[in-house]
């Protein structure tokens, strides 16, 4: 259980880490234009961030335990935060606010990142002049919603992060699948080993899916 536990998280947390690094991929483009400068940048952007991250997952689901006091358990039902764990199981004072600190660094550039995407999407999306009327009224149409959800719906980003697998797996996995298959179909190579891999890959998408709406009505075992 306690591996199921630790290995559905982080697989949210890849999957998490993986959507915030496709939708800026078009953004990225129009800044540049050598496809070669373009595979280094997001190779590298990519890559670095993402070692870090798993360090970071990994130092902390090796270091908390699932139960025990201060443990992932004891955290969820006393609200205790991954700062305040570490300073009680390690002893070093200043965990709490590196864990701030380093939280809104993450959520900071994962803002910056997904709100230039959608920028840039309405731009296209509807038909938005580069002038400065259209970047006012594209700036109001990017950032007056969300503001004004956060303000009104405290806790609605955490509602929407539950169910934000299920878009991410349509979105990064499952239409992924669909257009290779068909790309490769129209190029009559989609062997067998080819479409063995697509449908691997098409039903852990399902799969994710599937536990995410299990997870959302309870029917998962609760530690």
């Amino acid at each position: 259980m306690a591996s199921l536990f630790l290995g559905w998280i982080v697989q949210l947390d890849c999957l998490s880490f993986a959507w915030r690094t496709h939708i800026v991929i078009p953004t990225i483009r129009n800044y540049f234009r050598n496809d070669r400068v373009l595979k280094k940048v997001v190779v590298t952007g990519a890559s670095v961030p993402m070692v870090v991250y798993l360090v970071w997952a990994v130092v902390t689901l090796g270091v908390i335990p699932i139960q025990g006091e201060y443990g992932f358990v004891y955290m969820m039902k006393h609200g205790v935060d991954l700062g305040v764990a570490y300073q009680k199981l390690l002893g070093v004072k200043s965990a709490s606010a590196f864990i701030i600190a380093f939280s809104n660094i993450a959520v900071t550039t994962s803002f910056l990142g997904v709100t230039l995407a959608l920028f840039h999407f309405n731009q296209d999306a509807y038909k938005l002049k580069k002038h400065k009327m259209g970047r006012i009224i594209n700036f109001i149409i990017t950032y007056l919603p969300p503001f004004i959800f956060a303000v009104f719906f405290i806790n609605g980003f955490l509602m929407a992060l539950g169910y934000a697998s299920i878009f991410v797996c349509i979105l990064l996995i499952i239409l992924p699948v669909f257009m290779v298959w068909k790309v490769r179909r129209d190029e009559a190579r989609n062997g067998f080993a080819s479409k063995a891999f697509l449908i691997l890959v098409g039903l852990a998408g399902v799969l994710i899916i599937f536990l995410q709406l299990l997870s959302a009505f309870g029917l998962l075992p609760v530690l």
